[in-house]
C-alpha cells in the first residue's frame, strides 16, 4: 500500500527534488505550491495566502503519512535595519510583508496540522518533518526574519512534541 505524502513548497529547487524523491519510493505526493499546479498540487499565492485558501485541499486529502513543510518566505531587506534609508511607504510595504512572511511560515503550518487532524488525515503514526536552519544559531549575515521564523518553528515543533506527538522531525537546511 503506498504511503501519502504532504509537501509545502513542492514546487521548485529543494522541494521539487524532494518531492521526486519521495515519489521515487513509493510515496503518493500531495502538495502547495507558488509555481505549479497539478490534480495533487494546490497552487496559491504566498503573499495573499490564508487558511480558508487550504482548507477544503486538506480536507479532501487522504490520511497523510509525511507532512513536509518546506516553504520559505522573508520580507526584509538590508535596507530596512538603516533608518531614513527608504521612504516611509516602502517600509510600511515591507512591513505588511513581514506580516505575511511569518504567517507563511509559522502560523500556516500550525493551521494546516490542526486541519489535518479534526479531518481524521493524521494518526499516531504520520511524521511531520519542518525545513531549518541551522544558520539560525550563528551571527551569520542573511535574512533575518527568516532566521527568526525558523527559530519560531523549532520552538512550535519543540511544543507540540512535548504535548501530543512522538513523531516530530526537525531538519535544517538552508541558507
Amino acid at each position: 500500500m503506498k504511503k501519502n505524502a504532504l509537501v509545502f513548497g513542492c514546487g521548485s529547487k529543494f522541494g521539487l527534488s524532494l518531492a521526486t524523491e519521495l515519489e521515487n519510493c513509493g510515496f503518493l505526493v500531495y502538495g502547495v505550491s507558488g509555481s505549479i499546479e497539478t490534480e495533487r498540487v494546490l497552487k496559491i499565492d504566498w503573499d495573499t495566502c490564508f487558511i480558508n485558501d487550504f482548507e477544503k485541499f486538506l480536507r479532501n486529502l487522504p490520511k497523510i503519512d509525511l507532512v513536509i513543510f518546506n516553504q520559505n518566505s522573508h520580507a526584509l531587506t538590508d535596507n530596512y535595519w538603516q533608518l531614513n534609508s527608504v521612504p516611509i511607504f516602502n517600509i510600511w510595504k515591507q512591513s505588511k510583508q513581514w506580516k505575511q512572511s511569518f504567517y507563511v511560515n509559522c502560523i500556516l503550518p500550525t493551521h494546516v496540522l490542526h486541519t489535518l487532524a479534526s479531518a481524521d488525515n493524521l494518526d499516531n503514526k504520520s511524521q511531520i518533518l519542518f525545513m531549518l536552519s541551522a544558520s539560525m544559531f550563528n551571527q551569520k549575515p542573511g535574512p533575518l526574519d527568516y532566521y527568526g521564523q525558523k527559530y519560531q518553528n523549532y520552538i512550535n515543533m519543540k511544543k507540540f512534541a512535548k504535548k501530543i506527538r512522538k513523531h516530530l522531525l526537525v531538519c535544517a537546511q538552508g541558507i
